[in-house]
């Protein structure tokens, strides 16, 4: 990691706990954009709400990373 990196990262675990979450909804809603989660699209959500300190976005499945909307829907067929 660059030091840059590292001094972005430590800015943002200084941020208010509402722009923190903030950020995460932001990321989740790109995530979401098509409707889809992939592994590493979870994967990446994952860490970056890790290193904001947030809770996870409820609407992620933890062991396979894919969206509740989509796996009930996958049930339903």
């Amino acid at each position: 990691m660059s030091q840059q990196e590292e001094k972005g990262q430590g800015d943002l675990r200084l941020a208010t706990p509402k722009l923190k979450q903030a950020i995460a909804d932001a990321c989740a809603h790109t995530v979401l954009l098509d409707n889809k989660v992939t592994p590493s699209e979870a994967d990446l959500l994952r860490a970056i709400a890790m290193t904001l300190d947030c809770p996870i976005p409820p609407f992620l499945n933890p062991q396979r990373g894919i969206s509740k909307h989509k796996q009930s829907s996958s049930k339903q067929s």
